[in-house]
């Protein structure tokens, strides 16, 4: 890849920033309800209402609200898929907040976190909007890997965080500068250049339908076995380089066979809305769901990140 510093050094300086070390948790509620904390309830109460029917209007910052209520749990259990909906809501109407928090419970909160695809995107289209927390977060889930394995595009992200003033950003660019070769910083800049005109250029309104179109246009370039009809998959890793994501998936054939039953392992060529190839690797295909997340959960068990996707 070009860098010099090592991947696992690099990921150690974002964590020692709170990068990736922050989980989502709800309060626990189990002291006696005081007179104050039944006012309060009544109060909730009535707030609930309001967001309710704001939701009704569809309304960004009532799902938001709503979404807050059920993960922390303010005096009930929490509920993260209930969260997880209505942060939902809240983050394809373009609110920022719901967004990285919608990151955040995929990458942390659910018992099969990290959910690091999904994360990803929500981080990205938070990241895109200036944001550079998320730009930080997502600079460390490419260094992290190896879902997500693309130090070039890491250390980009944090280039374009430290460039609008971001100081952790900048410790970390410093870092960064200091331990690069020549080549890879030439790479890392050329890459910031881009990524910042993307986002003059692409309003938070205008990145869902550029990203939905290049989906729907995009179709993989190489595939190493036929498919035919809807399937499931497992992927493993998401690399910009071909030989790369060719061993590995070699690797995972050869080294996970026992698990892998009928499954094989190849590469599938994807390019994304901004611009740069990526080559995942997969597993599959699967006629169900459930036999593509067993065998993901298997993978996990093995400390292989994973998730299930669907063509």
């Amino acid at each position: 890849m070009g860098l010099s510093l090592k991947w696992t050094d690099i990921v150690g300086m974002l964590c020692a920033l709170s990068l990736l070390t922050t989980s989502v948790q709800g309060s626990e509620h189990s002291a006696p309800v005081s007179e104050e904390d039944q006012v309060i309830s009544q109060q909730l109460m009535s707030q609930l209402q309001d967001w309710y029917r704001a939701a009704d209007e569809n309304d960004p910052d009532a799902y938001f609200n709503l979404g807050q209520y059920h993960r922390t749990g303010i005096g009930i259990e929490p509920d993260l898929e209930l969260a997880e909906f209505f942060y939902g809501k809240a983050a394809e109407l373009g609110h920022l907040s719901a967004q990285k928090n919608l990151a955040t419970l995929y990458y942390f909160a659910f018992p099969d976190s990290p959910r690091t695809q999904q994360a990803h995107d929500w981080w990205l289209r938070a990241a895109y909007s200036g944001d550079n927390e998320a730009q930080m977060r997502l600079a460390a889930l490419y260094f992290k890997g190896p879902v997500l394995m693309d130090p070039i595009e890491g250390a980009a992200w944090v280039f374009v965080a430290a460039n609008s003033g971001d100081m952790k950003a900048k410790v970390a660019q410093d870092q960064l500068e200091n331990n690069l070769s020549a080549d890879a910083l030439v790479q890392v800049k050329e890459r910031q250049a881009i990524l910042q005109t993307q986002m003059k250029r692409m309003p938070p309104s205008s990145f869902e339908a550029n990203l939905q179109s290049s989906d729907a246009e995009s179709s993989p370039m190489h595939l190493s076995i036929p498919i035919e009809g809807p399937r499931h998959y497992v992927q493993v890793a998401a690399l910009t380089n071909r030989e790369d994501a060719d061993q590995m998936a070699k690797k995972i054939q050869t080294e996970h066979k026992d698990i892998l039953e009928q499954a094989r392992a190849y590469v599938m060529e994807f390019m994304p809305a901004t611009g740069r190839v990526i080559y995942r690797v997969q597993i599959g295909s699967m006629d169900e769901a459930s036999h593509a997340a067993a065998l993901c959960r298997q993978f996990k068990q093995r400390r292989i990140d994973c998730f299930v996707g669907r063509d």
